[in-house]
């Protein structure tokens, strides 16, 4: 079986509207019938939930410095976007990388403050 796309109209938060190709899950289910178009929210959560993850894992082994890259497929389901998470493949229609670098501690300036009594 293979996957079917469509090309469909997609609403951002600030008004925004583009078209982008997703891939209908799902048997049947005619995402063109939804002309006023989808949300992206459900895609942003997703990444955001799946970011703050990896976030918590990257703050327990505190490494000096993390990329990681996500490769997503914008698909329909239920009647509602969702973020499919792929193969690290060129063909993903959304590439996410996150980065991050451990701050370094700021050097005190001055010289230490002597505690002897004299």
């Amino acid at each position: 079986m293979q996957d079917r796309t469509e090309i469909i109209p997609v609403h951002f938060e600030d008004g925004t509207t583009i078209q982008i190709q997703a891939t209908m899950l799902g048997g049947m289910e005619k995402v063109g019938a939804k002309e006023d178009g989808f949300s992206f929210g459900n895609v942003t959560k997703s990444i955001k939930s799946i970011a703050s993850e990896i976030a918590k894992v990257i703050k327990d082994v505190q490494p000096n410095k993390a990329t990681v890259s996500l490769g997503f497929e914008v698909a329909t389901s239920e009647g509602q976007l969702t973020a499919l998470l792929v193969k690290g493949t060129a063909t993903a229609n959304l590439a996410v990388t996150l980065e991050w670098v451990k701050e370094k501690e700021p050097e005190k300036a001055g010289k230490p403050k002597s505690t002897r009594k004299r």
